[in-house]
């Protein structure tokens, strides 16, 4: 009877991968009071980015007054962030105006890259820092320092979120900060981890379960694997293992001449 194919039977086509071009937006951070809570994150435009203060204590709030002010979004071209070694995204955020200082809590929307290398990519990503020179020089082992961010990945909406802290702002509008202004910016990755929600994909020992031996001029392979038994009322157990070799078939081995004789 012919077989009718089902929904379980078809290959699933992978998610399309987009990873953020080449783009920035500014974005006004509003003024806050001591002891008051961080506002909510604000669109960097068409950016998968919000920007909002953070928190500067570990109850939520804002400890200190700041005005408002202002600062400058780029998505990094992803060419860029292979280049580095960077298996994620580069994002870059610089002061532009009034007062910047203190924490900025930045979040990501990974949507649309979120199967970019498989094994649950998105879940794993995090948010990592690294020096400005990663921009203009990405091939140098020192501008490929990352310093991890403390942040959180909600798998449900497909965000990362993280704070960075950001100087006073020097007015630099550069795509690319020279070593002037360098300083004022702070560029952040997010890469993905060893494990997340959907498993821990860290690598475990190396350590053998089993042994294996070699035949030498026979070319025979043998792999022994043994089996732990419990203990016997006697306090002995015999020794059980299961044993394999490449020489051996039903009772044969490379020793034993198997080939029948002609016009037997």
């Amino acid at each position: 009877m012919p077989h009718t194919n089902t929904k379980d039977d078809v290959l699933t086509k992978p998610a399309a991968v987009a990873w953020p071009g080449t783009a920035s937006a500014t974005v006004d951070l509003s003024a806050t009071t001591a002891g008051s809570r961080p506002p909510a994150h604000a669109p960097a435009g068409t950016l998968p980015v919000t920007i909002a203060r953070g928190h500067e204590t570990a109850t939520d709030t804002i400890t200190t007054q700041h005005g408002s002010g202002q600062v400058k979004v780029e998505t990094v071209d992803h060419a860029l962030a292979d280049r580095a070694g960077i298996r994620g995204t580069l994002l870059q955020v610089t002061p532009t105006a009034g007062d910047t200082e203190g924490p900025i809590s930045l979040s990501l929307d990974y949507s649309a890259f979120a199967a970019a290398y498989g094994a649950d990519f998105g879940q794993r990503l995090h948010l990592v820092q690294y020096p400005v020179c990663v921009l203009s020089t990405p091939d140098k082992p020192e501008c490929r320092q990352a310093t991890p961010v403390e942040s959180s990945n909600t798998p449900k909406t497909k965000h990362v979120t993280g704070q960075v802290t950001l100087p006073r702002s020097t007015n630099s509008m550069t795509t690319h900060p020279s070593a002037a202004g360098a300083s004022s910016s702070a560029v952040v990755a997010a890469v993905s981890g060893s494990n997340g929600g959907g498993g821990d994909f860290t690598a475990t020992s190396l350590a053998p379960t089993g042994s294996w031996t070699s035949g030498g001029s026979s070319g025979d392979f043998g792999y022994s694997y043994p089996i732990t038994l419990p203990a016997a009322p006697g306090g002995k157990a015999p020794g059980v293992s299961l044993g394999y070799s490449s020489g051996s078939v039903d009772g044969l081995t490379s020793a034993t001449n198997n080939q029948p004789l002609l016009g037997r």
